[in-house]
């Protein structure tokens, strides 16, 4: 260990890794905070509880962090100052983390609510989030481009894992309109929050909308409509096997899956009698231009009888009509 810098010596007494890069991330930010070098200046930082209670505002208000998340960036500073024999005392000076419970489940009529009543920037990000159920993390580096692109790779923060994410049609106009406006949507997790939040607070919702139960429910309808488990995970950047995850990200074997899910969560209802989409709305004024048709000739609509006749279709019906 001689060869070692002080910070490497005290990450190597911590086993798990995933601890142990959040600890690299936590020095770094504290470092920054102090505006010291490297950890050995540590050694002679004057009153360290008080610059570590500083340190945890400093990581809300620069770095965005949450309470929860700023609390657990003080404990690794607090780890190394213990490692280094200058345990701190910080017991009642910085709160308690607490764990956040889901005592909210939107309905579908919920999201549709708060879309109707939403404005552009609001529109544009819930349809992105009901196509992409990524962490809020990886979501703000999202581009225009790899929007307007409709599919692509992408490298979850947290879990590390490589998935494969597609975006809607929906999707696509939204974000066309928000660029033709000149507008553009947060580009951090806090302002998307405040976004979102007032959008709920409009729509009367008892609840903000967080950007994990849009996985949530990803996954729950997932699950409803008889996914596999190895299809969803793969969709939502979980680990599985990593055979199973190259040949799902291989072409277009994913989408049909994705559009399943997608296609159930309509943001915009159809109303009674209605409909919202153009192939809908298209074929519903060829029936009702064959039905015209057939009154004008003095025709009755055809039964199904015994099948030996072949009848034709309303299109053709329609498209021999109009070239007469």
């Amino acid at each position: 260990m001689e060869d070692m810098t002080l910070q490497e010596e005290w990450l190597s007494t911590i086993l798990a890794k995933s601890t142990r890069q959040s600890y690299t991330m936590s020095m770094k930010y504290f470092l920054e905070f102090t505006g010291l070098g490297k950890c050995e200046d540590l050694k002679t930082l004057d009153k360290p509880e008080t610059r570590v209670i500083q340190f945890y505002q400093w990581l809300q208000n620069k770095k965005e962090l949450s309470s929860n998340s700023s609390v657990a960036r003080c404990v690794a500073i607090q780890s190394f100052f213990s490692y280094i024999d200058r345990p701190l005392k910080l017991k009642r000076k910085l709160p308690q983390t607490t764990m956040k419970l889901e005592t909210w489940s939107p309905t579908m009529e919920d999201l549709q609510k708060i879309y109707a009543l939403g404005d552009i920037c609001v529109k544009a990000w819930m349809s992105l989030s009901r196509d992409i159920p990524g962490r809020i993390s990886d979501m703000v580096k999202i581009t225009p481009q790899q929007i307007q692109s409709g599919a692509w790779q992408i490298l979850s923060q947290k879990e590390k894992v490589v998935g494969m994410v597609f975006t809607s049609e929906e999707t696509k106009e939204l974000f066309k309109q928000l660029e033709n406006a000149g507008l553009s949507i947060p580009r951090t997790g806090r302002g998307i929050d405040k976004m979102i939040g007032k959008a709920c607070q409009i729509s009367g919702m008892p609840k903000r909308l967080n950007q994990h139960l849009w996985r949530k429910m990803f996954v729950t309808k997932a699950i409803d409509l008889g996914i596999s488990e190895m299809i969803w995970k793969t969709l939502v950047f979980k680990k599985v096997p990593n055979s199973d995850r190259t040949y799902w990200l291989e072409g277009d074997r994913l989408k049909p899956y994705w559009e399943k899910i997608v296609t159930s969560r309509p943001l915009v209802p159809k109303a009674n009698g209605r409909v919202n989409k153009l192939e809908d709305n298209v074929e519903l004024i060829t029936k009702i231009a064959v039905k015209i048709i057939r009154e004008l000739k003095g025709e009755q609509s055809p039964s199904v009888g015994l099948g030996l006749i072949v009848q034709k279709t309303d299109e053709e019906i329609l498209e021999e009509y109009l070239k007469q």
